[in-house]
């Protein structure tokens, strides 16, 4: 407790009642100021938390997408090569007959 004044020695209930309001005051500011640290704390925690999970998640979903393209390309040439072999040229066709609906 701080006393800013000099004490009497007869204190007046008044007198007591301001040294209990300033000694309550300054605990409450101690205390919004320890909450407003510990809420604080905990969301920059959280936005850490999160910003690690996904920057290691990166590179596994690269992955993915990398190895899904492949496949693609891979089923893709397969068609072509199916297609090619076997001279019904269904591909040609099929872009004739989209080409003829969209003119």
């Amino acid at each position: 407790m701080n006393i800013k004044r000099k004490v009497r020695p007869n204190l007046t209930n008044y007198d007591l009642l301001e040294l209990i309001q300033e000694e309550l005051q300054q605990a409450e500011r101690r205390i919004v100021r320890k909450v407003v640290f510990t809420v604080s704390f905990g969301v920059i925690s959280i936005f850490m938390l999160l910003a690690f999970v996904i920057s290691a998640q990166g590179g596994t979903a690269r992955d993915y997408a990398a190895e899904a393209m492949k496949k693609a390309f891979v089923a893709e040439r397969a068609v072509h090569i199916i297609d090619e072999a076997s001279g019904a040229n269904i591909l040609e066709r099929a872009n004739t007959v989209s080409n003829q609906k969209t003119e």
